[in-house]
């Protein structure tokens, strides 16, 4: 799927077109993906567990999260084509 929406766009990205290319039957698909934005969703979701993430326990709440949110926020920079979908 990841692949699929780096070549083209949010709006040609089908469950179907994800199947064929993945060689599966689309009910297997749709199995685990209710829908295009749940794809969406889960390709976000795998992105985002990547993510590392820095904790500093001397560190204040308010910075450990400001961290975190910037390692996010750098990692969909990385993906456009996620973060217009």
């Amino acid at each position: 799927g990841l692949e699929m929406l780096r070549e083209s766009s949010y709006a040609d990205l089908t469950v179907r077109a994800v199947a064929a290319r993945a060689k599966v039957a689309p009910a297997t698909a749709y199995t685990y993906f209710s829908s295009k934005n749940h794809l969406i969703a889960e390709l976000y979701l795998s992105l985002i567990t990547k993510v590392d993430y820095f904790t500093d326990v001397n560190d204040s709440t308010a910075v450990r999260v400001e961290k975190t949110l910037r390692s996010m926020a750098l990692m969909i920079a990385d993906e456009p084509e996620v973060a217009a979908a």
